[in-house]
């Protein structure tokens, strides 16, 4: 609580002993601290398990990313094979899954509309004087897996 003195010497003793107490405060600062106790240990031990947990976390992820694309890479093979194509038509089919960086080139087989457009864009990107090639290729292989 603050009072205001009457007197101006009253008023010069408070400020002293006052400011005895900032110059205190201010020069802790300066030093290191004596302990900081157990609940700041808890709290450096929750930290580093929270960095261990994240770090084995992004590990995990990472590791699972590459099996998947491989499987899904296994999976468009087994498709392929399964629709009795040549081998020049599988090669004409993961050319075109690799160009067009399809992560699951598995899915240009589920509907006839995914397969078309992907074709049809992987078709603009080459020279003119072989579209007609590719374009007898994909029909092929569009009639062998749409097929009823």
């Amino acid at each position: 609580m603050i009072t205001i003195l009457s007197t101006g010497i009253d008023f010069v003793v408070l400020a002293q002993q006052s400011g005895g107490r900032v110059r205190g405060i201010r020069d802790s600062f300066g030093q290191p601290p004596t302990h900081s106790g157990p609940l700041s240990d808890w709290v450096l031990i929750a930290l580093l398990g929270a960095v261990v947990l994240l770090l084995l976390f992004a590990w995990v992820q990472s590791r699972g990313l590459s099996v998947t694309v491989r499987n899904s890479r296994q999976l468009f093979d087994e498709s392929l094979r399964a629709l009795g194509l040549t081998a020049e038509e599988k090669a004409t089919m993961k050319r075109l899954a690799r160009e067009m960086r399809l992560s699951h080139p598995t899915s240009l087989l589920l509907s006839v509309q995914d397969f078309d457009g992907t074709a049809n864009a992987w078709i603009e990107r080459h020279p003119t004087r072989d579209r007609e090639r590719l374009v007898r290729k994909l029909h092929f292989i569009r009639s062998r897996a749409f097929s009823k």
